[in-house]
């Protein structure tokens, strides 16, 4: 006796995730703050599935970091943020989002802006 069986195998290979790797960084005016995410998907995503956002104080966008221009560097095929010479108005949230063959998926993380620890003993 023979049967014959359909097997239909679906791999969603839509889902992306996003696991923030350095979240909250504590700095003070003047560092470097680089942020790292990662990014894990069935498939490979592309640079230009990911952007980067500046969030006001109720987590609305208020401006694109990608493409990366002035003190803000995206490197690592955008899988980090860099704010070079923080100053204090850099202080706040932070959003990473990847757009992949439909799926849209985004993590947020945060900056916090220290008064200075250093003493100027001159």
């Amino acid at each position: 006796v023979h049967v014959r069986a359909d097997i239909e195998l679906l791999i969603n290979t839509v889902d992306v995730e996003i696991r923030p790797e350095n979240s909250p960084i504590q700095t003070v005016v003047g560092q470097t703050a680089t942020f790292l995410v990662t990014i894990d998907s069935v498939v490979k995503v592309p640079w230009k599935s990911v952007n980067w956002y500046k969030l006001d104080k109720a987590g609305k966008r208020v401006q694109q970091l990608t493409p990366p221009s002035g003190r803000f560097k995206t490197p690592e095929n955008r899988r980090k943020l860099v704010i070079q010479n923080v100053e204090a108005a850099d202080e706040g949230f932070y959003e990473v989002e990847v757009d992949h063959k439909g799926s849209v998926v985004s993590a947020k993380v945060e900056l916090r802006v220290l008064a200075s620890k250093w003493v100027n003993s001159q």
